[in-house]
């Protein structure tokens, strides 16, 4: 059976505390980050530009919640 992983690069400036699954902490929305297509994926990658890159609290629970495997990276650039 086939797998589909999908890598998010996290663009600079966005953290946890900023974005929660592309709602703004003011309750504006913000499309460009917003990702609802968890029943089309099997895997989530977390990818940042940082040595190590773990998902967000509210990333994680919403990809279990729809069964999906979440991963952070490890990364030496």
């Amino acid at each position: 059976m086939s797998k589909v992983a999908l890598c998010h690069d996290i663009p600079a400036g966005v953290c946890e505390e900023k974005w929660n699954q592309g709602h703004y902490a003011e309750g504006q929305m913000a499309d460009g980050y917003r990702f609802v297509q968890w029943d089309s994926i099997d895997i989530f990658i977390y990818f940042g530009h940082y040595t190590v890159t773990i998902p967000p609290p509210a990333w994680i629970d919403i990809g279990h919640k729809h069964g999906v495997k979440m991963l952070g990276t490890l990364i030496f650039e």
